[in-house]
Parts: C-alpha cells; sequence; structure tokens
C-alpha cells in the first residue's frame, strides 16, 4: 500500500482483524460542490449482507506535483489524488451513491499495525461486495469519440466494428489500470464487475476478447480447461485487460441440445441430415474457484506495477491458496528484503514440500526448477543477484533443498545408468547448472548420514564388508583376493 499526503484523515477506530471501514458516499449540498462522504464500521461477518461496492483504481505517482483535490469526509475536508477524485465526482454524475469501499481512504495508511491486518481481508472485501467498479480514469478529448463509438456498439457483433470501435477497445485494454498489481486480486474476486471510464460504463466481460485476432476457436486448451501455453505466440497474443480477466477462466465442451430431436418422428431426411452436420459440442466458459500457486502468480504477473515493491507478494494474497497465505505475514515495516525472502522460501517450500524425502525429476524441471522461481521472484522484486543470492542459499539450506537435490540427481543419474527409468539425466538441460550449484556448495553443506548417496555408498560398504568376511572364512588361497583383501 502506499504512503500518501491522506495524513490529516481521522479515521474512526477498528479492530483491524476483524472490521473494515465503509465510505458512504451521499450527495453534496447545493452551494458545495466538492464530493462528500461518512466512514460507517462494518463487522466483517456482515459484509455478505451489507450493499457495498468495492473500487478498484490505480492510486496514480506520489511524485506528481499539484496532483490532489478537496473532499469532505465527516465533515472534515481532506487531500486525494487528482484520479480517485475524479472518480468521486463521476459517482456523483451518475448518482451512484451508497456505501463503497476505497483503500486509500478506508484503511489508515499510516498505521503499520492496522495496514498489514487489513491487507489479509482482502480477499473478503472484493469478492462479498455486491459490485467491484474498476476505474480506468477520466476521457481525454483524443479518446473520448472512440470510447463512446465502442459503447454504443457493445451489443453489435463485433464482425461489424469499424476501426474506431476496435480503436476504443485498445485503448481501454491498454489502460495504465491494468498494470497494477492489485487489480489481480480484485477482479478475480469480484462476483459481479462493471469497468467505469469517464461517463461510460461496461460490462467486464468485453475485455474477455479484446483482440481483433481473438477467436476461441484456435485455441486448445489442457486438461484442466486452462489456455494450453504450448500454442504459438500469435495465437496466445492478449492485452493486458484479457490476461486478467480471463487468468481463472475455463473452457469446457459440452453436447448442445437440440431441441429439434424432440420433432424427430415429424423430421424430413434433409431435415435430419442438416440436424446431424451441427456441431455436436459447445464451448462453455466458466470461472473457476481454485486458489492460485505462488510460483505461478510469480511467473505470471511478477512484472506488474506497485509503488511498494513489498505488494508483489502481499498484494496477491487474496488469490492463494489457504495453506500458502497462512505462512505470509504482511510487515510492512520490515522492508522489501524479509518480503522477498518470504516469497522465496513459501514459494520453495510449496514447489518442493520438505517432508519430501527426495524432490523427484520436478526439481530439475525447467519451469518449476528452484533456479527458474527464484528469477521470477528476483525480477519482480527488481533486486540484484549481490542482494538476493545469500538469500537464496540460506532458504535452500533452510528447505534442505541441496540434500534433497543432491539425492534427486543420484536417484536420476542410476536410473540412466542401470535403466530404471527414461530420464537421460546426461543430456537434461538443467542437468549442468544443478550439478554445478551443488559442486558449489559442497565445502559448506557436507553430505548428511540422512542423504541418499550416503545411504547408497554405505550399503556398499555393508556388502563389501560382508563380502570381504565370507572371503576370510573360506580361507581364500588366490594370491589377486588376498591382496584385495589386505588392501
Amino acid at each position: 500500500m502506499l504512503s500518501t499526503c491522506e495524513n490529516s484523515l481521522q479515521h474512526p477506530a477498528i479492530d483491524a482483524k476483524c472490521q473494515v471501514r465503509l465510505l458512504r458516499l451521499c450527495p453534496a449540498p447545493s452551494r458545495a460542490r466538492m464530493p462528500q462522504g461518512a466512514f460507517q464500521v462494518v463487522d466483517i461477518d456482515q459484509l455478505p449482507c451489507t450493499p457495498y461496492r468495492a473500487l478498484s483504481y490505480a492510486w496514480g505517482s506520489s511524485l506528481v506535483q499539484n496532483d490532489s483535490q478537496i473532499i469532505e469526509i465527516d465533515g472534515h475536508a481532506h487531500q486525494v489524488r487528482e484520479n480517485l477524485y475524479s472518480f468521486l465526482c463521476s459517482v456523483g454524475q451518475r448518482e451512484e451513491y451508497g456505501l463503497f469501499f476505497i483503500d486509500a481512504l478506508c484503511i489508515n495508511q499510516l498505521d503499520n499495525d492496522e495496514k498489514p491486518q487489513q491487507v489479509m481481508l482482502m480477499d473478503k472485501i472484493y469478492k462479498h461486495a455486491k459490485q467491484v467498479v474498476g476505474w480506468l480514469g477520466a476521457l481525454d478529448c483524443q479518446q473520448y469519440a472512440n470510447v463512446k463509438t465502442l459503447h454504443e456498439s457493445i451489443r453489435q457483433d463485433r464482425r461489424t466494428w469499424d476501426q474506431a470501435t476496435w480503436d476504443g477497445l485498445t485503448f481501454l485494454s491498454h489502460a495504465s489500470y491494468w498494470g497494477r498489481i492489485w487489480v489481480v486480486q480484485e477482479v478475480v474476486l469480484a462476483a459481479s464487475m462493471e469497468v467505469w471510464c469517464g461517463p461510460f460504463t461496461f460490462p467486464v466481460e468485453l475485455f474477455e476478447n479484446s483482440s481483433p485476432m481473438d477467436e476461441i476457436s484456435k485455441l486448445r486448451f489442457a486438461p484442466n480447461g486452462s489456455p494450453n501455453l504450448s500454442v504459438s505466440a500469435s495465437e496466445r497474443s492478449q492485452t493486458p485487460a484479457q490476461i486478467i480477466v480471463t487468468h481463472r477462466l475455463r473452457h469446457v465442451l459440452r453436447p448442445r441440445r437440440r431441441p429439434e430431436w424432440d420433432q424427430l418422428h415429424t423430421m424430413t431426411q434433409e431435415e435430419i441430415q442438416n440436424a446431424l452436420l451441427k456441431p455436436k459440442n459447445a464451448v462453455h466458459t466458466y470461472k473457476s474457484r481454485l486458489p492460485d500457486t505462488l510460483w505461478q502468480l510469480m511467473w505470471k504477473f511478477g512484472r506488474q506495477n506497485c509503488s511498494d515493491p513489498m505488494d508483489k507478494l502481499y498484494g496477491l494474497l487474496g488469490i492463494l491458496h489457504e495453506d500458502t497465505r497462512a505462512q505470509i505475514k504482511p510487515d510492512y515495516g520490515r522492508g522489501v528484503i524479509y518480503a522477498f525472502y518470504q516469497a522465496l522460501s513459501v514459494g520453495l517450500q510449496r514447489l518442493f514440500p520438505i517432508e519430501d524425502r527426495t524432490i523427484g525429476e520436478q526439481f530439475l524441471d525447467g519451469k518449476r526448477s528452484y533456479i527458474s522461481y527464484y528469477c521470477d521472484v528476483r525480477n519482480a522484486f527488481s533486486l540484484d543477484d549481490e542482494i538476493t543470492m545469500p538469500i537464496l542459499r540460506q532458504v535452500c539450506k533452510e528447505l534442505q533443498l541441496y540434500r534433497r537435490g543432491r539425492d534427486a540427481l543420484f536417484e536420476a543419474q542410476l536410473s540412466s545408468i542401470y535403466g530404471w527409468g527414461d530420464l537421460d539425466i546426461r543430456h537434461h538441460r538443467h542437468h549442468r547448472e544443478f550439478e554445478k550449484a551443488i559442486l558449489d556448495i559442497a565445502e559448506e553443506e557436507p553430505v548428511s548420514e540422512d542423504s541418499r548417496l550416503f545411504r547408497f555408498h554405505s550399503w556398499q560398504t555393508r556388502k563389501l564388508t560382508n563380502l570381504a568376511g565370507r572371503l576370510t572364512s573360506k580361507r581364500v588361497k588366490s594370491p589377486g583376493w588376498q591382496a584385495l583383501l589386505d588392501d
């Protein structure tokens, strides 16, 4: 979250773990032009039965001068940034008054004790809102005509759209709003959502297919219904809006209902033939409720923007699995290095659970290797290797990744030599970097007695000792064997 000029706002006291503030926007008196509102404290358990909207928007840069306007809350004047002010004015122009959750106002951004507790409640706040409003900002004169044309053409077949309509959709789909890290969970968690831009309102479904070249018939899907990443880059070309809006959309084939079959006994042969030529299945799209994994989110959304680098992790908590979320405690007082450590440690622990004795072939998998995940997190937090490599070494030691990695490498090599498995470790693209990483820290972390390699050598030693004992007991007279035993 940002630390901004909203320092004069008097927030009503709340229990940050189980209460939230909502802002009731109301019409201003005729003599007053500034937007007005009043805080209302609500228990988190009461949110499902409280009719409120949650605002999703881009805060804007704190470095821009003269980027503030005056509003009135609970009878006191207060400064807000231009983008939020334009939204509050739009509420008045539309007469869409009522309860809103606006994080910049409803959370005390200067209270480092309250803020982490409220961040942990973001999933409930946006999930239970009767509607999430995505605010793209006010319109300038250059784009007003195109966006207006798009608004008038929403219900028309896209094949009839002209260039101005597509230009309007392209403009909205590439708005800076879609590059904000917090927008990901705010959009994904929304049960219902509208997108506002200036005086116009658009359904969020408009952005599911926001490219003229996007045709669902050309897509191929993985077994779980998500878009298959093996398709070409051109087929997967998506706008920033589409990447977020379609993040949890899944597609399945379902049989088409054919009312004409009810009149089969009255149909002619030609009508039956035409009915048989129609597609049997139709693509059905639904929104998955399954939570996301941290490594997937870092890989997909790690480059999203935020003013506070710590939000690269904390801004995604609402859509993570509960077990993962329970391991992450937001702490804005400990700095970005601690947030990086949390993301790296928890992510690797979920990728390679410590209860597994060996990691197996997945440790060497390109997409899920510890090196790939480390690079994704490092790039997300925009940190240098000089800072992050010591943290990686610390995390790997805490999770015993190197010991378990040795075991995985040894098992793969053994399987390759004796033909127990089909993995040719000698030609594996990650074998060299993995083996080098193991050798680099061999002196720092000696082989433990619990490792697979140690146990294998111990087994070999026992077998040789038993063999030597048996040979000695039989008093083998061969000079060659005796020399071997003497050595």
